[in-house]
């Protein structure tokens, strides 16, 4: 084996290790879902992580049955999103996921002690401030009334059950997944599907859930 072929079976052996601590993290946090945020919404849709729960999916049913939903004040008229947004219980659900204290405690001598709380408070205040949810002080944003400002009003406001992954990485070694986004969907393309279209348009989501949250999610609501 040659020096090229050894630096990449050490990146990939490096690759794997970190999957399985981030997902042993939140494996072993009470989070439920974890996601990251895009330039519309607090919930990038197309990539995210769960530990499916029954009573959470017949939650959604039954919203999906009896919710109503307004740009306003979104899904039963939760909230204006720039009072959601400066909701301090909120952020520092969404920080645990970041890279909190209590992150580098689940991940033992894997932490990052140079990335405090008040950095990761830091950082999902501007994250959510570039959101045009923020931005436009609205629920209109894109699938805001779809699966975008569902996820987002059940997971992390009526609930109280989600977090963000870190939206980027230390180490070279970290685990990232390809997402079509926007008008670069495969199906998209005149004659082509995934595996014909060459040059997609997409993003990179670094889903790597850091993230360890104190208490026990139960299904009652949470106020915004």
């Amino acid at each position: 084996m040659n020096g090229k072929e050894e630096a990449g079976r050490q990146r990939r052996s490096a690759r794997a290790s970190n999957w399985w601590i981030s997902i042993g993290a939140f494996l072993a946090s009470d989070a439920l879902f974890a996601a990251t945020p895009d330039h519309a919404s607090p919930v990038n849709a197309g990539v995210w992580l769960a530990k499916p729960r029954k009573w959470l999916f017949r939650a959604a049913v039954r919203c999906l049955h009896n919710c109503s939903w307004e740009a306003e004040r979104g899904f039963n008229s939760i909230s204006r999103p720039r009072r959601i947004a400066n909701n301090a219980p909120l952020l520092r659900r969404l920080a645990a996921g970041v890279g909190d204290g209590s992150v580098n405690n689940a991940l033992d001598n894997h932490s990052t002690p140079d990335f405090s709380m008040k950095d990761a408070f830091k950082l999902v205040m501007r994250q959510m401030r570039g959101t045009a949810f923020y931005k436009e002080n609205t629920w209109f944003f894109v699938s805001g009334n779809l699966e975008a400002g569902l996820l987002f009003y059940l997971m992390y406001l009526r609930y109280g059950v989600g977090t963000w992954s870190s939206p980027f990485t230390r180490e070279p070694e970290s685990v990232s997944v390809n997402h079509f986004w926007g008008p670069g969907k495969p199906w998209n393309r005149p004659g082509g599907n995934a595996q014909q279209v060459r040059h997609p348009t997409c993003t990179c989501e670094r889903q790597r859930p850091r993230l360890s949250i104190g208490a026990r999610p139960t299904p009652n609501a949470h106020t915004v």
